[in-house]
């Protein structure tokens, strides 16, 4: 019976002490309590970086986060933003209240380590997309670098709660509340990196789509001197966006959701659409959205247009990138090809766009191809929303890296990438490095691609750590 007595007491004081080792993050306003995950992976979820961006804080930047007594849970993502268009498989709750971020560590670090940070910014169109997607853990990368690194995702608001854009929001709110948010964020992680073991000198952003559109306007914000992050990676996306144009040029899409609120009557039409119950706004703007065509973007207020921060940064574009694109028209002809075209670049006429066809030779559709000129819109759009970009901007900033693909293509997957497998929301891609890795502290050599998968060759690719 003694015997007995003793096994439960070192069962349960066993337990007990199970539950104490769960890790905790001292914030200074709040004390966060995460969970050890396999893989000897330390995992902080939810934790908020800002307010809640509600009531009168709607369009509007974000405020830094309240004290809060006690510890608080981390085990469980926060809320999605609210999401329009396509919003993947999330299971997560959604909620105007999001404004959290997740952090991946390694477990049992050493208290006076310091390790380099990563920073995920996900992509979406500027209209879906949230850090708590499965394939967006950063555990995996984490034990990609063998332990060598810390990762970080966050949440940001989309479409109008994000990027609403009128007089009305300039002169009574903020413009690209989105990017405001994420710059709060990487603020925080600046502030608070010592705190959860990072190195706040050694913070690298990568963004894939809109989030690596985002990580371009943070690098021209303020004349490029606020330095949120000191590397940058940016897949599918730079500060060069054609949609990214100046807040007037947005107007009608307030003026639509201030109708359609019933919001055209008040003396203050802002606040009015503050006053609106969020699931509401939500569906006139998603309802907008979708018989409209109109998305929401970053744009051109005044303070983000600037000249670039100089960092080391990789930008690259992926294989097959319009093939997605493609498929939400139907082109069957090539007169409805050449309205598309120019619906894209609205400043071409008819013989600009007939010197674009005629570099573009008609190719054979492979099987099941959805429309004629399916494989022509495919390459033509992958160029003009991607590629485009990419080559304008890497001649901008010195010490930068380009890459490139001319292999496989891969649906809605980076194969060669544990973390990146079906990251890249909307496009097709494969990359042909891993190239998380090379800003990885366990690649900090040089080197030279010579496969014939690089058809621009990647020379001197550094960590800086």
């Amino acid at each position: 019976m003694v015997k007995f007595a003793t096994l439960t007491t070192v069962l349960i004081s066993w337990a007990l002490g199970c539950h104490s080792e769960a890790p905790t993050i001292d914030l200074g306003y709040a004390t966060y309590q995460g969970s050890v995950i396999p893989g000897h992976v330390e995992q902080f979820l939810g934790i908020r970086y800002a307010q809640p961006p509600i009531g009168d804080l709607r369009f509007r930047a974000p405020l830094p986060p309240t004290l809060v007594k006690g510890i608080q849970s981390a085990t469980q993502y926060g809320n999605a933003c609210l999401q329009i268009g396509l919003s993947g498989n999330s299971t997560t709750p959604q909620s105007e209240d999001c404004l959290c971020l997740n952090i991946w560590r390694p477990a049992d670090m050493n208290p006076e380590e310091r390790l380099p940070i990563l920073v995920f910014v996900y992509g979406g169109a500027f209209v879906n997309g949230e850090s708590s997607y499965e394939a967006y853990r950063g555990d995996k990368l984490v034990k990609i670098s063998g332990g060598r690194v810390i990762v970080v995702s966050l949440n940001y608001r989309l479409h109008a709660f994000g990027f609403l854009a009128s007089k009305q929001v300039k002169d009574s709110g903020d413009l690209n509340a989105g990017l405001l948010d994420q710059r709060a964020a990487f603020m925080w992680i600046r502030r608070h990196a010592s705190q959860f073991g990072g190195d706040a000198s050694k913070i690298t952003a990568f963004g894939e789509s809109a989030g690596a559109i985002s990580i371009g306007f943070h690098m021209i914000a303020h004349g490029g001197q606020q330095h949120l992050f000191d590397q940058a990676m940016m897949s599918s996306g730079t500060a060069i966006c054609g949609r990214c144009v100046p807040y007037a040029d947005y107007q009608y899409n307030y003026d639509n959701i201030v109708n359609q609120t019933g919001c055209a009557s008040s003396q203050d039409t802002l606040d009015c659409l503050r006053r609106i119950h969020a699931t509401d706004l939500l569906q006139v703007v998603g309802t907008l959205y979708n018989s409209t065509g109109s998305g929401y973007y970053p744009v051109i207020d005044g303070t983000y247009i600037s000249r670039f921060s100089k960092i080391p940064m990789l930008l690259g574009t992926n294989t097959d990138e319009g093939t997605y694109f493609a498929l939400l028209n139907s082109i069957n002809t090539t007169a409805q090809l050449v309205e598309s075209i120019k619906e894209m670049a609205g400043a071409l006429n008819d013989t600009s766009v007939q010197i674009i066809l005629n570099l573009y030779l008609e190719a054979s559709n492979p099987p099941g191809a959805p429309y004629p000129e399916f494989s022509r819109a495919a390459s033509i759009m992958g160029d003009m929303l991607f590629r485009c970009p990419a080559y304008f901007t890497a001649p901008v900033i010195n010490s930068m890296h380009r890459f490139g693909n001319t292999g496989s293509t891969s649906m809605i997957g980076w194969s060669l990438v544990p973390f990146m497998a079906m990251t890249c929301s909307l496009h097709l891609i494969k990359p042909p490095i891993s190239i998380l890795r090379a800003f990885m502290p366990r690649w900090p050599m040089s080197y030279q691609a010579t496969t014939p998968d690089l058809p621009l060759p990647v020379i001197q690719i550094r960590t800086g750590c």
